[in-house]
């Protein structure tokens, strides 16, 4: 079989996954980012998601050849640090809304939507086990209910919390796992007709091309959307004269927030930008106004807070995470916390639109931050603050869904799956973590559409 025009591969661009086309670098590419953020509590209640505290560094295990366990020589791969019990999210980016992917994702070799064991092949099954790129944005957890899922928590391997012990049995894998496919080259072609492609001199500054900018840079890769988003993925926000409702993500703010209708790529990069100006706003829905909120105030929507106050508080809890790290078990293994409300977005292209020979896979390795440091000599970032540190600060949650597409029910093995509170009560008699109830105020809603019918203006 010839290796088709668009078969994918993966490179690491700073703290980011790119899985790309070499034929086609700019406009078939898709970025997978690993985000740090807030452990929301285990109680029983559903939460919105949390926001970004910033991305977890991901080295190559080639660069450490010397120094990393002699399995993930086999392996390959990367790898991340994080502290036992820290939360964190993945982030699905397209360069191009035109050339969508499929990715499927693995904890310890366990489907994450539909739990069951590791395979490479895309076919009809009882749950969809992958999610569509750009509708599906961001994934936050395991697919434990229908449109909620279980937050991704960080636990040694060993102890039986993992979603990989409760599931097979056995512990003995850990990480994550990726693997990205691209569509039917001529499927994807009648999907969105052909239109000239603009691609970047590999010396050239970032130019727009389909989706959004990319920095060639290996420092920074800094994604912007196009000036006109292409259909038929879009975000919708209502702004008013006298209202502005929080901001799109940051890398699709504009100056200022005095447009009527906006609309706005999906997925939304989650990149640093600086905050938009506005004289006032007032809005009448429960969300943060973060319009007039000052930048030192306020952190940007599901990005980095650049909050003073909330940094000294991350030092603060990170000397207090540090004293109890384990140090035995090393590395980690992706755990079910609390319930966060997330909709996983079905398929509209079926699974017969994917071609699986142009796929391309990735190991994520999870180590605990003695292991990091034993390996590149560097300290970790310190852990994120609490759920209810984070909203003593009135700061912003978010929502986000999509009504033009349906959503992927509940797997009934993930849904029988422990939370790490869950197993703490059956080993202690004493709380191991706070879970107590966070009270949200501000709620930030960004509403994706799709709509397969809709005709694409080209070049004329």
């Amino acid at each position: 079989m010839s290796t088709p025009p668009n078969k994918l591969s993966v490179k690491v661009e700073g703290n980011q996954l790119i899985f790309y086309n070499p034929n086609n670098e700019v406009e078939d590419n898709i970025g997978v980012t690993f985000h740090r953020t807030l452990r929301i509590p285990d109680d029983g209640k559903i939460y919105p998601l949390p926001p970004s505290l910033g991305s977890f560094p991901v080295k190559r295990v080639d660069d450490y050849l010397d120094r990393v366990p002699e399995a993930w020589k086999k392996q390959g791969g990367v790898f991340i640090p994080l502290y036992q019990r820290e939360a964190m999210w993945l982030e699905f980016m397209n360069f191009n809304s035109e050339y969508p992917h499929a990715l499927k994702i693995a904890v310890g070799k366990v489907n994450a939507l539909s739990g069951e064991t590791w395979d490479e092949q895309i076919k009809q099954r009882n749950v969809q086990d992958y999610v569509v790129t750009p509708l599906q944005p961001w994934l936050d957890g395991i697919n434990a209910g229908d449109g909620y899922i279980k937050q991704f928590v960080a636990m040694p391997l060993g102890g039986g919390y993992t979603v990989e012990g409760q599931v097979t049995g056995e512990e003995k894998v850990g990480g994550t796992q990726i693997i990205a496919y691209a569509p039917h080259h001529d499927k994807r072609l009648k999907q969105f007709p052909s239109r000239t492609v603009t691609t970047l001199p590999s010396d050239s500054k970032p130019k727009q091309s389909g989706f959004g900018f990319f920095s060639k840079s290996k420092k920074d890769t800094a994604i912007q959307p196009p000036s006109q988003p292409p259909k038929p993925y879009s975000f919708a926000q209502p702004c008013s004269a006298s209202s502005c409702l929080p901001p799109p993500p940051p890398s699709v703010l504009s100056s200022s927030c005095s447009t009527t209708t906006s609309s706005y790529v999906i997925p939304p990069p989650m990149v640093n930008s600086p905050m938009p100006q506005c004289e006032s706003a007032s809005s009448n829905y429960d969300m943060l106004d973060v319009c007039c909120a000052t930048e030192s105030s306020m952190p940007m929507p599901r990005s980095s807070s650049s909050s003073s106050s909330i940094h000294n508080q991350v030092k603060l809890e990170s000397k207090k995470k540090r004293k109890s790290e384990n140090s035995q078990a090393k590395e980690l293994g992706l755990a079910a916390g609390g319930k966060m409300k997330q909709q996983i977005i079905e398929d509209p292209y079926g699974y017969s639109f994917w071609d699986e020979s142009t796929k391309s896979r990735i190991f994520i390795h999870i180590v605990n931050s003695e292991m990091y440091k034993e390996i590149t000599g560097e300290e970790v970032p310190p852990t994120p603050i609490t759920a209810q540190t984070y909203s003593s600060y009135n700061y912003p949650w978010f929502d986000f869904y999509n009504e033009d597409v349906g959503s992927v029910g509940k797997s009934n093995i993930l849904s029988q799956v422990k939370t790490v509170k869950e197993i703490d009560q059956e080993k202690y008699a004493w709380p191991q973590q706070n879970d107590s109830s966070v009270t949200i105020n501000n709620v930030t809603t960004y509403k994706g559409t799709f709509n397969k019918n809709d005709v694409r203006d080209g070049d004329w």
